[in-house]
C-alpha cells in the first residue's frame, strides 16, 4: 500500500509539473490597444469587412487571412488619432509568414516586421516605439492561409502637435458699426473650430472669439464708424493646436451724410446765389453742386413737351458745376 500511495503522489507531481510549464493563456492576457476593437479584412489598408474575431480575447475563436494579394489577404485596424506603439503580440495555430506593418495617416509606410513562425504561442513581443501609427496591418505573403486566434499590439496614444491648415479666401465687409467676415471651411477630421482675431493697426491682434466657434463665418459688432479695423482668422483642432493666422484684411465703415437742406437759389441777371444748411454728420466733407441747362423751348415745343438737355451726367439731367 505505501508504495501504491507513493506511486500516486508521484504521478500527480509530474502531472502538475507538466501542467505548469505548458502556455497558459489568459484572455486578460490580450489587453492592449486592438482589444474587443473590430478589425478590417481586405486586400490591403484601403477597404475590408469588420471582423472580430482576432480580438475578443478568446483563443477559441479565429481568424483566417487569406493568401497573399487575395481579397482577404490583409488583416488591419484604423486608429482615430495617431498612437505610439512599442510591442506587438500574435497567437496562431498555422505556419504565418506575414508582414507586420505600421502606417502614417496618409497610408505611407513608417515600419515593417518580417514576421515568420511555425506555431506562435502568444509570446509579447517589445520593440523600439514606432510613433505616429494611424494603421496597423498585417500582410500574408505566403501562398497558403493564417489562422490568427488573437493580435494584438502595444503602446499608448501620440500626443497630436500637428496644427490644421490655415483657413483660405478670408475676406471683410464693413457696416454701421460692423465687420461681416467670410472664409473657406476647413476639411480636418479633427477639426473643432475657429479663433477670430482682431487689430487696430494690422500688427497687435487679440482674439475676440472666446473659444473656437464652429461656423466659418462671423458677425463683429460695437465698432466705431470711421475707424480701420483689420482682421484674421485661425484653425483650431480638437488636440489644441491652432494654426497661423490668415492674411488679414481691412474693414473701414464711413456712413453716408444725410441730405443738404433748405436748399435756396437767389437769382440775379447773371448768376445765382445758392445756400443751403450742411448736414451734422461729423463724416461730411464738401458738397457737389450740379446744374442743368435747358434750352428755350417754340410755342409747339411747350404745346407738346418737347424738351432739349444740352448736357446729362445724372439720371435726372443734371450735370457737374465743379
Amino acid at each position: 500500500m505505501g508504495v501504491d500511495k507513493l506511486l500516486q503522489k508521484s504521478i500527480v507531481y509530474f502531472i502538475t509539473v507538466i501542467y505548469l510549464l505548458l502556455p497558459f493563456h489568459k484572455a486578460s492576457a490580450y489587453d492592449g490597444l486592438l482589444h474587443l476593437q473590430p478589425l478590417y479584412s481586405g486586400k490591403d489598408i484601403n477597404s475590408g469587412i469588420l471582423v472580430s474575431t482576432a480580438t475578443d480575447g478568446n483563443l477559441n475563436t479565429t481568424h483566417t487571412i487569406g493568401i497573399r494579394n487575395s481579397q482577404t489577404g490583409t488583416l488591419f485596424y484604423h486608429f482615430g488619432s495617431p498612437v505610439t506603439i512599442n510591442a506587438y503580440q500574435i497567437s496562431s495555430s498555422s505556419v504565418m509568414r506575414i508582414y507586420l506593418n505600421f502606417y502614417d495617416a496618409n497610408k505611407v509606410l513608417i515600419k515593417s516586421i518580417h514576421y515568420t513562425e511555425i506555431f506562435n504561442d502568444g509570446v509579447k513581443h517589445d520593440i523600439e516605439p514606432v510613433s505616429n501609427v494611424s494603421y496597423v496591418a498585417l500582410h500574408n505573403v505566403s501562398t497558403v492561409q493564417v489562422v490568427i486566434k488573437e493580435f494584438d499590439v502595444f503602446g499608448s496614444m501620440s500626443p497630436d502637435t500637428t496644427a490644421p491648415a490655415i483657413p483660405t479666401d478670408f475676406t471683410g465687409t464693413g457696416g454701421d458699426g460692423s465687420a461681416s467676415l467670410d472664409w473657406n471651411d476647413n476639411n480636418e477630421a479633427d477639426l473643432q473650430g475657429y479663433n477670430v482675431y482682431q487689430s487696430t493697426d494690422g500688427v497687435n491682434f487679440t482674439k475676440i472669439t472666446a473659444s473656437p466657434i464652429t461656423t466659418s463665418n462671423y458677425h463683429v459688432t460695437g465698432l466705431t464708424n470711421g475707424i480701420t479695423y483689420y482682421f484674421a482668422v485661425t484653425a483650431v483642432d480638437t488636440s489644441g493646436n491652432e494654426s497661423a493666422r490668415s492674411p488679414s484684411v481691412s474693414v473701414t465703415f464711413i456712413p453716408p451724410p444725410e441730405e443738404v437742406a433748405d436748399v435756396r437759389a437767389d437769382a440775379k441777371y447773371d448768376r445765382v446765389k445758392l445756400s443751403w444748411t450742411r448736414p451734422e454728420s461729423e463724416f461730411f466733407s464738401y458738397v457737389k453742386i450740379y446744374r442743368k441747362k435747358i434750352e428755350r423751348q417754340s410755342f409747339w415745343d411747350q404745346l407738346f413737351g418737347t424738351t432739349a438737355v444740352s448736357a446729362e451726367t445724372t439720371s435726372d439731367g443734371y450735370t457737374p458745376m465743379f
